[in-house]
């Protein structure tokens, strides 16, 4: 993060980024943990971001895929080495509606409705904070692993 974006973060964002979690409790925004800055003699500060760990599963064993979505399906693909498995690799757009032909089988209307709902309303948040980049990261878990 650089001095400038850290700066920003704190001054501008964080006190939104507060309130609209607090009123947004289902949000997909990750949540923020602490900004820190790191100094060692003779070298820049480093400014770190902690964030709370997106994928809650039950045993990192049991994820058998990473994607990260972001709506585009321009240069949205990874391609895949056959030395690796999937789970060595963070997956896009392309990946999964590849993988996933019909990706709402099996939820109950109100859970895509719900889905939605919160989608658009973290996108309309981002958007009024000017921030560009937003990803939705799906974790795949197998349980039957378990």
């Amino acid at each position: 993060m650089k001095p400038e974006e850290k700066e920003t973060l704190i001054k501008r964002l964080i006190v939104n980024y507060m309130k609209y979690l607090k009123s947004n409790r289902d949000s997909f925004l990750a949540r923020i943990y602490g900004i820190y800055t790191v100094t060692k003699t003779g070298s820049a500060p480093v400014h770190l971001l902690v964030m709370a760990n997106v994928c809650q599963v039950s045993s990192s064993q049991n994820v058998t895929a990473i994607y990260d979505l972001k709506g585009s399906l321009y240069k949205r693909i990874v391609y895949l080495k056959e030395s690796l498995g999937k789970r060595d690799y963070t997956l896009k757009d392309l990946n999964f509606l590849k993988e996933y032909k019909n990706p709402l089988a099996g939820l109950h209307f109100s859970q895509i409705i719900q889905i939605l709902h919160v989608l658009k309303e973290d996108s309309n948040f981002c958007a009024s904070q000017n921030l560009m980049d937003y990803s939705l990261l799906i974790c795949i878990e197998d349980l039957s692993r378990s």
